[in-house]
């Protein structure tokens, strides 16, 4: 009964009468394998399902690669990934067995995108108070005041960004808040805690909580070098988390 898109996790959908087709051949960022009307960017994957995902899906799994889903949801048939070499000029289909040529100007390089494997986890905030994302390790207490009256979903991406914002110790995963709500600008958080994902802050990470800071991107995309030193923690608690 129709078709809808997804761009960074808002939909948009077009109401049309559509039959159903057998597709024979597929082509990815060419038209009809002609020499012009290709598609000029980067593609990082390209998942194909046996249905429609929700929009939790879509959201949950916006900056996370599919290896989880690959061994438990039949419905993914085909999923490709563009940020590793060609194998003798294919790129292999981690799905099943309908692997991809690689044709015209097209080349594969490291991905520098925000994403990875992980886990996220999706939250409804339309007041006050403390909101705990356990699954992921964060909690922010968002004050009185405007918020982002909607759904916030937070991904925890197990490796560093492709662009360090300086040569300190990592924690070698990094966040991605995404708000989905109507508010997309709010009242200041009162706090924000992070806890450890694997190993823990030291005893002297505690004792001078400050030299440990939080470096930010503004925008949830965003794969370039221009972090911004945000703050020290105020505390930290050797074997839980920072605040």
């Amino acid at each position: 009964t129709g078709m809808t898109l997804y761009v960074n996790g808002v939909a948009a959908t077009h109401n049309v009468n559509l039959t159903a087709v057998d597709l024979g051949a597929m082509r990815i960022g060419s038209y009809k394998g002609w020499s012009g009307r290709n598609f000029r960017g980067e593609i990082d994957e390209v998942c194909m399902w046996t249905r429609a995902l929700t929009a939790n899906e879509i959201r949950d799994m916006r900056h996370l690669t599919k290896d989880k889903a690959v061994p438990t949801d039949p419905a993914l048939v085909a999923y490709y990934q563009f940020n590793e070499p060609a194998a003798n000029g294919r790129v292999m289909d981690k799905a099943g067995l309908v692997h991809a040529n690689i044709g015209g100007n097209a080349d594969l390089f490291v991905s520098t995108a925000p994403l990875g494997g992980g886990k996220s986890q999706r939250m409804n905030v339309n007041a006050a108070g403390n909101y705990d994302f356990a699954d992921v390790g964060v909690k922010m207490k968002f004050a009185v005041g405007t918020n982002p009256n909607g759904e916030v979903v937070v991904s925890r991406i197990h490796l560093n960004p492709d662009s360090l914002p300086n040569t300190f110790d990592k924690l070698d995963y990094y966040w991605v808040i995404n708000n989905y709500g109507t508010n997309q600008t709010f009242a200041a958080l009162d706090s924000m805690t992070f806890t450890t994902h694997d190993g823990n802050p030291s005893l002297v990470a505690a004792s001078a909580p400050n030299k440990v800071r939080m470096q930010v991107r503004g925008d949830d995309n965003e794969h370039l070098n221009n972090w911004v030193d945000q703050c020290g923690a105020v505390s930290i608690t050797p074997g839980a988390n920072a605040q």
